[in-house]
């Protein structure tokens, strides 16, 4: 009902198949809007190319310490060097810092459009908001790789952290207190309680891309300990239950000294802090 055209390739080396794939795929990546651009180059990012990311402390890709990157990046995930991505020094043009920044974002929190939606703000401490979420990609993608191979739990916090970055880019464009926010019935019901305490921490430290970074990292890497399933038994410690979402969220927020200062959620639950060893415990009969 629906005829076909179809052309075989017949008695071509596996060289000229590859580059007429590549070379169709291109074409088929002219037509693709950002998000969606994002969305493709991240699943080509591989661990060994991520390893090379290394912008500076404002979310810079043009340091000296990620250039490997950048090369690395046209190589492997481009597949060439076309004419808008490179101008006529060599330099990176805005459109592949922009394409490299998306795909790792998309690559570590799993939201394409949400990087471009965060940095619409104009204001500073937006900026030094997705700054600090560009940093520390990296090490969220470290993390969701090890669940996607079962290495881990899936301990996956990027939603929160994501929709917590862009209702903080909205205060900031309105111009509304993040604590008056917060105070707000509403906030229960647009943001996870997790969200919530990420959303205290942007508040509180959103001069500052570094200590927003180091929390974020320390989220990372607590995801990625505290979900190991290979270290479960090491210490056959059977009466530790592994932190919930939200305890980590509340120590990383208490490592950098941050106030926690929300509101109790509706249930009237207070936000109570790990021992110091950071497990919790269940009570034995």
């Amino acid at each position: 009902k629906n005829p076909m055209l179809v052309r075989e390739m017949e008695d071509v080396d596996p060289e000229t198949r590859r580059r007429f794939v590549e070379e169709a795929n291109k074409r088929d990546e002219l037509d693709m809007s950002p998000a969606e651009q994002a969305a493709l180059d991240a699943r080509r990012i591989t661990p060994a190319l991520l390893s090379r990311f290394n912008p500076g402390e404002d979310g810079s890709l043009l340091g000296d310490r990620n250039i490997g990157f950048v090369r690395d990046f046209i190589a492997k995930v481009v597949g060439g060097i076309p004419g808008d991505l490179l101008d006529a020094g060599g330099r990176p043009t805005k459109r592949l810092l922009e394409r490299m920044r998306n795909a790792v974002f998309a690559r570590a929190y799993g939201d394409p459009g949400a990087l471009e939606r965060i940095s619409e703000s104009l204001d500073d401490n937006a900026k030094n908001v997705s700054a600090a979420l560009v940093r520390a990609a990296p090490a969220f993608a470290q993390a969701k790789g090890a669940a996607e191979r079962g290495e881990a739990r899936s301990i996956d916090l990027s939603q929160d952290i994501t929709q917590a970055a862009e209702v903080f880019s909205k205060l900031r464009t309105d111009k509304t207190p993040v604590q008056d926010y917060l105070s707000d019935p509403r906030s229960h019901k647009e943001l996870t309680p997790e969200g919530r305490i990420i959303l205290s921490v942007f508040g509180e430290n959103a001069r500052s891309a570094k200590r927003m970074g180091t929390f974020l990292d320390g989220l990372a890497k607590a995801a990625l300990g505290e979900g190991d399933i290979r270290q479960e038994s090491m210490f056959g410690d059977e009466d530790v239950d592994p932190p919930t979402k939200r305890e980590i969220v509340e120590n990383a927020a208490k490592a950098i000294g941050n106030s926690l200062d929300v509101d109790a959620d509706p249930d009237g639950q207070a936000t109570l802090f790990l021992p110091s060893d950071g497990k919790r415990r269940t009570p034995k009969p």
